[in-house]
This record gives structure tokens, C-alpha cells and sequence, in this order.
């Protein structure tokens, strides 16, 4: 499983630009190296974000794509 932090890493491993906003909406998929990728926000976007009620909702989102990633990787 991998999840990709950020939109350079998304966009290095999808292979096209990707926006963490929409790539979030999408299902993971395999890939050629995972059976699980999927992409989600860098912590430092967090810690970025001017809006105290954005970066909740940027930070609950986090916390949900890891988890499916580990669940993923974990089986």
C-alpha cells in the first residue's frame, strides 16, 4: 500500500499532476509497484492552512487516508 503525501509525490507516482482534493475523491487503485495507492495532504499543507476549521477538516481527512492505508497494507 502506498499513500502518496502531498501533490509532488501524487504527481510522481500517478504519473500525471494530481490535486490531493480531487485525488481524495477517487477510489485507491493499483498500481504496477502497489496494489493499494491513493494520495492525501502533506502534513506541512496542515500546517499551512490559515483557516482553523479548513485545517480540522484537512487533519480529519489525514487521519482517515491512513487508516485505510493501513488496513490496506495490513490485509
Amino acid at each position: 500500500a502506498i499513500l502518496a503525501l502531498g501533490a509532488t509525490a501524487a504527481t510522481a507516482l500517478y504519473g500525471k499532476h494530481v490535486k490531493i482534493g480531487e485525488a481524495r475523491r477517487r477510489s485507491a487503485e493499483p498500481a504496477a509497484w502497489a496494489a493499494y495507492l491513493s494520495a492525501s495532504w502533506h502534513p506541512s499543507a496542515l500546517l499551512r492552512a490559515q483557516d482553523p476549521l479548513e485545517r480540522r477538516r484537512m487533519e480529519e481527512e489525514l487521519v482517515h487516508d491512513l487508516t485505510r492505508a493501513w488496513a490496506a497494507a495490513v490485509g
